[in-house]
């Protein structure tokens, strides 16, 4: 379930769920009250998407370079294999039934579209199929008719080059746009270039599925995850990999790097959270093992999941079971112990890593907002600001502003507050 904002921070896209004929879009309001919901929740149906919820929207400026042009596009792609354009009849009017006209004709698949993404330059729309085509698709005008042609990046290169032999888990641009990276169940992950999507590097190969393909921020080394239960670090530039693998007890799910690019976190859907200090061939771990397990082995599985602070000095950690831990990630020490809760949603720091959002799910149903005070032994002093309701929700999100809090899942409705208030 994720949520994604316009440029302006001004509407919200989700999609999923149990509902698998609808979609949403939601106008955040200016000056709201702080106790109440988002206003002008609009139910968006795909009507050209053969009854298939989108999975996944993006909105797309049409000229991010100029803050006076608000023309924006949303593009939507479903698990039924379609892609399409949208945009507003009137740049007043709400993104709704009404006003939604589509930009050029739906992009058929030759099946469920499994992921996406944008390029940063706004430019390319890359997605990739449950039977492990990719594609890269360029964003239309926004003055395009409902009955342009797609215009397919790659046109001029055969499908058979630019293929997995299962289906594409994950897949994203490099953060200068120039590459792509796709992480595929047939246990490869790999790199095209995204300019005319010729394979670039050699395959990374794994001994199971790969779950995930990351780049760090730099754009040099890409981390995989796979279910052979390891996570490796590669180069970028060649596909060769670095180091040995980081290994888990178990499949892991995910692994991503840090923002300074010094360690990764690996998590495999049990009470372990591993930190892996990479600046060195041979990786050095550090595990984070969730008090109160044993407790809760009778009553389901556990999710760990985890988060870096912004400045890398802190990892959150939390599970379906025990409380919600902050670490210093230098030490492996705990500064702060949330009070213990059940089922932990979603984590999500503010960008100077002052407010903690935390969403709890079934018998809790609340979004928590904490501020991390810290003092001078480099303790934190965790404060409770704010407690929402959050009913059936799955995330819990800042907007890029950071004003709002929008919480909800897909098929049902989302709620805002204004974060301000909140601090």
């Amino acid at each position: 379930y994720l949520a994604h904002f316009s440029p302006d921070s001004k509407w919200v896209f989700t999609a999923g769920g149990s509902d698998q004929t609808l979609s949403w879009i939601l106008r955040v309001d200016a000056e709201p009250n702080a106790d109440e919901r988002i206003l002008d929740e609009t139910r968006v149906e795909s009507l050209t998407h053969s009854n298939k919820s989108a999975s996944k929207g993006f909105f797309i400026p049409t000229n991010p370079g100029n803050p006076n042009d608000r023309r924006i596009l949303l593009a939507t792609t479903t698990v039924g294999g379609t892609l399409q354009f949208w945009k507003r009849d009137d740049d007043a009017l709400p993104w709704d039934q009404t006003s939604l006209l589509p930009v050029g004709k739906p992009i058929l698949h030759d099946s469920g579209i499994w992921s996406s993404d944008l390029s940063p330059d706004h430019r390319v729309l890359a997605t990739g199929t449950r039977r492990g085509s990719i594609h890269a698709w360029l964003v239309p005008d926004y003055d395009a008719s409902p009955d342009a042609e797609p215009r397919d990046h790659w046109q001029n290169l055969p499908e058979e080059k630019i293929h997995h032999s299962d289906r594409i888990f994950w897949l994203e641009f490099s953060p200068d746009g120039s590459r792509i990276v796709t992480a595929s169940w047939d246990r490869t992950a790999r790199m095209w270039n995204a300019k005319n999507g010729i394979p670039h590097g050699e395959v990374m190969q794994h001994a199971g599925r790969v779950n995930q393909a990351r780049f760090d921020q730099s754009g040099e080394r890409i981390v995989t995850a796979s279910d052979d239960r390891t996570a490796r670090i590669w180069h970028a530039d060649s596909g060769k990999p670095i180091g040995e693998p980081c290994r888990s007890e178990d499949f892991v799910r995910g692994a991503e790097f840090s923002p300074d690019g010094k360690r990764i976190i690996s998590y495999w859907g049990g009470p372990v959270v591993r930190v892996w200090d990479v600046r060195e061939t041979v990786s050095r771990s550090m595990s984070f093992i969730h008090p109160g397990s044993e407790d809760w082995i009778d009553r389901g599985p556990q999710v760990a999941m985890a988060a870096f602070s912004p400045d890398d000095t802190l990892l959150v950690t939390a599970s379906q079971a025990g409380p919600v831990r902050i670490y210093d990630v230098e030490t492996g020490l705990t500064v702060a112990a949330l009070p213990p809760k059940f089922n932990v949603k979603s984590l999500e720091f503010s960008r100077d890593g002052t407010f903690l959002i935390i969403l709890f799910g079934n018998e809790n149903e609340r979004c928590e907002i904490w501020k991390l005070a810290r003092q001078q032994d480099d303790k934190i002093t965790p404060q409770l600001q704010r407690t929402l309701p959050c009913r059936r929700a799955e995330f819990a999100r800042f907007s890029p502003d950071e004003k709002w809090i929008i919480t909800g899942s897909g098929g049902s409705p989302l709620a805002g507050w204004n974060q301000e208030e909140a601090a």
